[in-house]
């Protein structure tokens, strides 16, 4: 099946200079199973075989025949009907196990050594076709999971408005999605895969490891607060202005977004009530590559 790309993907990247990478073009397994149930039986396969804690071991991977057999799987995704995910859950599901198995894939893909940023314009260019249309990594965050919020750096959404992908965008954006999509950083939440049975409790649970993590340090005594760089960057998803994307504006509505997942009881009322007068900075993100070896 030859992949459809939109016109606005062609301007983008006749303007960039990054073209597409369909990873899951030119196989000729014949794929005809049932994909849902396969992408999540085989992500679990993989996860049991090469995750320890937020490590990846990618050599395993690329090597193992478990990976070789999601490559088969990822064949059916050219001919999968997206209108079968009926429910909000099963859409969620879906599109946040199927980013981080793309990074996965990707990884592996284009060899990465020491950091996913060694490959020029990866969120871009690193796609599938699913169901005759390529979406990039960029694509499933910003457009699909995000409610084509857009990049938070560039202006307007993902999808224009004329795009026939905007249709399978979420109708809302969850802000904890941002603790369930790994993008092979160390300081990336720990990889998992979702059910669209529990995506709600696992969504939950999410948030609060991250937030309870060293990626988010509160010091009462000293009302100082510094926290993932993931909430700078996406400082309006949390309720806090795009100034703080761009290092000024009020960061308070970040922590009190944050202060119903802390575990501490006083930490959730002082954040909650006197949010204002803590001092908030952003820790340095570790692009290195989360890789066991």
């Amino acid at each position: 099946m030859q992949t459809r790309y939109t016109f606005p993907q062609r301007i983008h990247h006749l303007i960039t200079g990054v073209q597409a990478d369909v990873l899951n073009a030119g196989q000729s397994t014949g794929y005809t199973g049932n994909l849902l149930r396969d992408m999540k039986n085989v992500a679990n396969k993989l996860k049991a075989v090469a995750f320890t804690d937020s490590k990846v071991d990618y050599q395993q991977l690329k090597t193992g025949e478990i990976y070789q057999d999601y490559r088969a799987i990822s064949d059916g995704l050219q001919s999968f009907d997206l209108n079968s995910l009926e429910t909000i859950e099963e859409r969620l599901a879906f599109w946040i196990n199927l980013y981080n198995l793309l990074m996965i894939d990707a990884v592996i893909h284009y060899e990465v050594q020491h950091s996913i940023t060694e490959v020029k314009g990866v969120f871009d260019s690193a796609g599938y076709n699913i169901g005759g249309y390529f979406f990039s990594l960029n694509d499933i965050e910003h457009g699909i999971l995000r409610a084509n919020a857009g990049h938070p750096t560039i202006p307007g959404g993902q999808f224009p408005q004329d795009d026939p992908r905007a249709k399978y965008m979420m109708p809302e954006l969850d802000p904890r999605i941002h603790f369930a999509l790994v993008c092979a950083a160390e300081s990336c939440p720990p990889i998992n895969f979702y059910d669209a049975e529990r995506i709600d409790s696992q969504l939950t649970l999410a948030t609060g490891n991250f937030v309870n993590s060293s990626e988010v340090k509160i010091d009462i005594e000293q009302k100082q607060a510094t926290i993932s760089k993931i909430f700078q960057w996406y400082a309006p998803d949390f309720g806090a202005s795009f100034m703080v994307t761009l290092g000024a504006g009020d960061a308070s509505p970040v922590l009190r977004w944050i202060a119903p997942y802390r575990v501490d009881p006083d930490e959730k009322s002082l954040l909650s009530d006197h949010a204002n007068d803590y001092a908030i900075g952003f820790s340095t993100y570790n692009w290195s590559l989360n890789s066991l070896k």
